[in-house]
């Protein structure tokens, strides 16, 4: 006997080692895991397979299966009865928290299986995490996050191969809930920052295409990819400067052999190999005398043999959801996702794709607006003749002209007018096309 425990501790101990997320091996009692992800993105085939394979001693408790209890039907969600007093019952998601509370009470292992995005455009889902979290952490449990990240298209893909299907517009919010994003033209808050702000035990993200994995760990608040049978944490000390820290959030496509650079409006580009040179022309912060920090820049990929087809492109889009995460870590959010494309004979050729990242302006004392310099910005970013600037308490207006023999505007005259609301900061701006005039404002 005394050999036999033995060897099940051996066989314990390998297994723990080679396993991407270890605090779910041979745990009784007291463990607590969220599961976190958008619609179709396989939190239910995730813990199937990569933790009830491995402990199957936890309980699941999702939303889903308790509306399934009551409607019977996948796609319909139970909202509770209605009373005769008014009002209604818990509905599936209340119903929920409150069954996991009560067990909790016991102080047996539980999965909390959940979108984290709530009810659309509300704080819902957020508030739901947190309130589990609090109860967990008050009847002592271990607290584990598994976050799964995947790309949009992969989630809408895989819900419609499910019998149970979602709204495509929820899983765009549910998508953006996860790091940040836009709705509607709406900005939607990511949650993930707030989730590490909770302090859970582990917080690891799972990149997800077509259930291939891709694990990270947040280690003393930075992120570090699993390499081999350990964690290794990419980032430069936090004494580096800014290029260096956006080049080593980069750095697992750079070893790939992806042909990257890195891009700055009006300030160069460099590639790696340039940044190892010191041939840096590249700086991401730019501040204009009119006393506007701008900080933005594109990380650039380019066509070749690592990326050359439609399977490239979304495994890029994949492997990027944790560039975002760490460059959220440095105050970046991403602002624009563009990728430039042909199709020939129905195929689908790839250019180059664009990640646009941006910081919160920052006003840096009073705003001194030099007018000469706006005028030669202006005419070199758009090819227009300027005829008057005319500075205000919120905006800068601008009266301006074609150079063009019959004078008449180009149809591309808004895109040139962007790249200079941009390289100046400017919230907005309002222009109608062909009119010869537009007003750039300070704030939104």
């Amino acid at each position: 006997m005394r050999f036999l425990k033995e060897y099940n501790q051996f066989i314990f101990e390998e297994w723990s080692k080679n396993e991407p997320i270890p605090e779910i091996i041979g745990v009784d009692r007291g463990l607590a895991i969220f599961v976190i992800g958008a619609p179709g993105i396989g939190k239910s085939y995730f813990v199937t397979n990569h933790i009830h394979s491995k402990n199957p001693n936890i309980k699941d408790f999702s939303t889903d299966d308790v509306s399934l209890l009551f409607t019977k039907d996948p796609n319909v969600y139970y909202r509770g009865k209605e009373k005769e007093s008014g009002g209604r019952t818990k509905n599936a998601s209340q119903l929920n928290l409150l069954r996991m509370m009560e067990f909790m009470e016991t102080g047996q292992n539980f999965i909390y299986d959940t979108t984290g995005a709530g009810k659309e455009f509300t704080d819902k889902g957020y508030e739901h995490i947190k309130e589990i979290y609090d109860s967990a952490r008050s009847n002592g449990y271990k607290i584990i996050f598994i976050h799964l990240l995947s790309t949009l298209q992969t989630s809408i893909d895989q819900d419609a191969l499910r019998s149970r299907h979602v709204d495509p517009h929820y899983i765009q919010w549910a998508y953006a809930k996860q790091q940040g994003g836009e709705v509607d033209g709406v900005k939607v808050e990511g949650n993930i920052q707030r989730y590490k702000a909770l302090n859970p035990d582990a917080y690891y993200l799972v990149t997800s295409i077509d259930q291939k994995y891709k694990f990270y760990k947040f280690i003393d608040g930075k992120l570090a990819v699993r390499k081999n049978d350990r964690y290794i944490i990419k980032e430069s000390a936090d004494n580096k400067g800014v290029t260096s820290q956006i080049v080593d959030t980069m750095l697992d496509f750079i070893e790939d052999g992806y042909d990257i650079k890195f891009l700055s409006s009006g300030m160069g580009g460099i590639t790696y190999q340039q940044y190892l040179d010191g041939d840096v022309s590249f700086q991401p912060q730019m501040q204009m005398s009119g006393g506007v920090l701008v900080s933005q820049f594109f990380i650039r990929f380019f066509k070749n043999e690592k990326f050359n087809s439609y399977e490239d492109f979304v495994r890029i889009c994949d492997e990027m959801q944790v560039v975002i995460a760490r460059l959220s870590d440095l105050g970046w959010s991403l602002v624009k996702f563009e990728p430039y494309s042909t199709e020939e004979q129905e195929i689908i050729k790839f250019h180059t794709i664009d990640f646009k990242f941006k910081k919160k302006d920052e006003r840096v004392g009073e705003k001194k607006f030099d007018t000469n310099e706006f005028r030669v910005n202006f005419e070199h970013h758009t090819g227009l003749h300027i005829l008057d600037v005319t500075e205000h308490d919120d905006n800068v207006y601008v009266e301006f002209d074609s150079i063009d023999y019959d004078g008449e505007l180009p149809r591309n005259t808004d895109d040139r007018l962007e790249r200079v609301a941009e390289l100046y900061g400017f919230a907005h701006f309002d222009y109608r096309w062909p009119d010869k005039f537009v007003y750039f404002f300070w704030e939104d």
